[in-house]
Parts: structure tokens; sequence; C-alpha cells
């Protein structure tokens, strides 16, 4: 595969591996130099691949049987996670800080998530149920492999 140079030799190692052992993988992006995730749900769980131009970039495949997927932005990585284990970890990694909140709900939901930034704590999701916000919650942390 083809990685983007700025890219660390150990994120390209991993994803190798990945794609040889066809492992499904959860990826967390972010600023590499601050440590602090980008909180993206979508386009960050699958398997490994590469595109099939010139240049091989390494892509994520929604399943092992994908013929197509996104590109990944290697060089922003900060951790990649299989159902059982941390495969990588940037040295700076920061866990996401989140909470559970039920005020100033809208209409139809009775808690919502909410994600410390610089500082302020900012709402990223509203669900109707605790059990969906409490899978939520374990997703961005990487406890568990789906929402």
């Amino acid at each position: 595969m083809d990685f983007d140079e700025r890219t660390a030799p150990e994120v390209i190692k991993v994803l190798e591996e990945a794609k040889t052992r066809h492992v499904r993988v959860r990826i967390f992006l972010g600023n590499t130099e601050t440590g602090e995730v980008w909180m993206e749900e979508h386009d960050v769980l699958g398997y490994i691949g590469n595109s099939m131009g010139p240049v091989k970039a390494p892509i994520l495949l929604y399943s092992a049987s994908s013929i197509g997927g996104c590109a990944i932005l290697t060089h922003c990585i900060l951790a990649v996670r299989d159902k059982d284990r941390w495969l990588y970890k940037h040295p700076l990694w920061k866990e996401p800080k989140l909470r559970e909140c039920r005020d100033t709900m809208p209409k139809g939901y009775i808690v919502g998530v909410d994600h410390l930034e610089g500082g302020s704590w900012v709402r990223v999701a509203n669900f109707k149920s605790v059990s969906q916000a409490d899978r939520y919650v374990e997703f961005m942390h990487g406890w568990r492999m789906a929402k």
C-alpha cells in the first residue's frame, strides 16, 4: 500500500497487519499534534484494503467482501482497535471525555451525550433511550465495535 508520507511507521505496520489478517478494526482519527479525537462515528469501522488505481491508497471496506470503500487519512490516525484490544495508540492519545445529560432535551429525546471540547461541554448526540446513549458512549470510547 502507498501511505501518506506523514503517516507514523507504527500505523503503517498495524494497518498492513490488519489487512493481511483480515481483521475488522475501529479507527480513531484526530489531531496528531494534540491527541484530540475528532469524534468521527461514520466510516471508521471495517476491514483494511487498498484502492485499485496506480496508487494503492489504504481504504476502509465496510465488509470483508466489499469491493470499494473510503480512503483513510492515515496521517491523522490516533488509535486503532480490533474487537479485543488496542492495536495502536498515538503517544498523545486522549480518550474522549463524554457525559450523559438530561437537561434541555429536544422533544422526543430523553438523554443527550456531551463531549468536552476546549474546556466546554458540547452536545454531540441525543437519544430516545438510555441504552442507546450507553451504546454510543461505549462505541466512541472503543469499548464496543458497533453502535
